[in-house]
C-alpha cells in the first residue's frame, strides 16, 4: 500500500483540521443567532403588548376626557 509523504500529512490533516474548527465557529454562530432570535421574538411581543396597553389607556382617557390632544411632558391637554 502507498502512504503519503510525512509533509502531505501533515498539511492535508492541518486542512481537516482547519474545516473541523470552522464547522465548530459556525455551530457556535449559529447558537448564536438561536438565541438572538429568540430575544428578538420576546422584545416584539413585549412591545406589542405595550401596544395594546396605550391602545386601551388612551381608549380609557378618551371615555372620560372625549377626543384630546395630550402633551405628555406637562400632562397639559387640549380638545381637538
Amino acid at each position: 500500500m502507498s502512504k503519503l509523504k510525512k509533509q502531505q500529512l501533515e498539511e492535508l490533516r492541518a486542512i481537516v483540521g482547519e474545516i473541523r474548527l470552522k464547522k465548530i465557529s459556525l455551530s457556535d454562530i449559529q447558537m448564536s443567532i438561536m438565541d438572538a432570535q429568540k430575544e428578538l421574538q420576546i422584545t416584539v411581543s413585549s412591545i406589542r403588548k405595550k401596544e395594546q396597553e396605550l391602545k386601551d389607556y388612551n381608549k380609557k382617557l378618551e371615555e372620560k376626557l372625549g377626543d384630546v390632544e395630550i402633551d405628555l411632558n406637562t400632562g397639559e391637554y387640549k380638545t381637538i
